[in-house]
């Protein structure tokens, strides 16, 4: 990297002010933050291919159901990606592509 990157620079400075506070779902936004920054490190800077899963259809609507009954219940909670994604039975960095 010669130049600097405005999207990494704007995701650390972001996970850095929602480190320093604690915001409702401030967990859950430094999950997405992380992956986010993940995911635009391997899209601007890999310099090789990952073969990529062929799901495409998304979560069951049973899998929805229970993920969104769960975000419901503990709503006054730090929700984590790492939690919505064992509901939803996925990992947690897995992505719908298309």
């Amino acid at each position: 990297m010669t130049q600097q990157d405005a999207l990494i620079q704007s995701i650390l400075r972001t996970l850095k002010v929602e480190t320093e506070r604690s915001g409702m779902a401030g967990q859950l936004l430094v999950d997405s933050l992380r992956t986010a920054l993940a995911i635009h490190l391997l899209r601007k800077y890999c310099t090789t291919y990952p073969k990529l899963s062929s799901d495409s259809n998304g979560l069951s609507q049973s899998s929805l159901k229970q993920v969104i009954e769960y975000i419901h219940e503990h709503l006054h909670q730090d929700l984590r990606l790492v939690q919505l994604s064992a509901i939803a039975q996925i990992s947690s960095y897995h992505q719908r592509n298309g």
